[in-house]
């Protein structure tokens, strides 16, 4: 799932980017893709990182309004660019997070996350 504060049909161009923008690319990690902890997708994702040359700003634990156990790594690319991923597991689920543009932004988002019993 891709949320955007722009028509995703007619992106701005990334020179363009203001605190105004964010696109949150949402998506479940199939469970045949085996996570046993958050440390484990950390590495993971670090490995991703350091393939794709990407630099890492910083590493938090988050709380957020949910309580639900969350990981934040922040990178930067060679050019400037900033990526956020998030990992929130919910039940047992593991949801990664994406966000490009202002992180501010996206937070109230990640904030209305809520456990299913669905």
């Amino acid at each position: 799932m891709l949320l955007t504060s722009y028509d995703p049909a007619s992106p701005p161009h990334k020179l363009e980017w203001d605190e105004t923008i964010v696109s949150i690319g949402i998506r479940l990690i199939p469970p045949e893709i085996v996570l046993d902890s958050i440390d484990r997708w950390i590495e993971d994702i670090k490995q991703e990182a350091e393939k794709a040359r990407l630099t890492i700003f910083s590493e938090e634990r988050l709380i957020l309004e949910t309580g639900f156990p969350t990981a934040h790594i922040t990178f930067v690319s060679g050019s400037g660019g900033i990526l956020e991923y998030v990992l929130i597991v919910l039940n047992g689920r593991y949801i990664e997070i994406v966000i490009q543009g202002n992180f501010a932004l996206a937070k109230p988002v990640l904030d209305t996350l809520r456990s299913s019993n669905n």
